[in-house]
């Protein structure tokens, strides 16, 4: 209810905006909670990916061993792999977005 303050009529603004401010956390809560689900989503698309890409260079994986590269430097090749995808894709999202949006 407004008040009389010198005859005006005075409101107070903080009563017309505790709305909007509930509203705007609801929203940062949504879109943190959809980031969070599209990040999990994205890392079992990606184990996926590389659980699978693994399996079919399993041949190529023991000709490597065959010629003498021990497994730590299997598994860094795979993981320097698995970076590199990453980090491409995630260089391409960020440049299509500042490009269309």
């Amino acid at each position: 209810m407004p008040s009389l303050v010198n005859g005006e009529n005075v409101d107070d603004i903080r009563r017309k905006f505790n709305g909007l401010v509930k509203q705007q956390l609801s929203i940062k809560l949504l879109f943190q909670l959809i980031t969070m689900f599209t990040m999990a989503i994205s890392f079992f698309s990606l184990n996926s990916s590389m659980y699978t890409n693994i399996m079919e260079q399993s041949k190529e994986i023991g000709i490597l061993r065959a010629l003498g590269l021990k497994r730590l430097a299997i598994y860094r090749i795979y993981t320097y792999e698995a970076f590199v995808l990453v980090f491409s894709s995630s260089l391409l999202g960020v440049i299509f977005s500042f490009i269309f949006f």
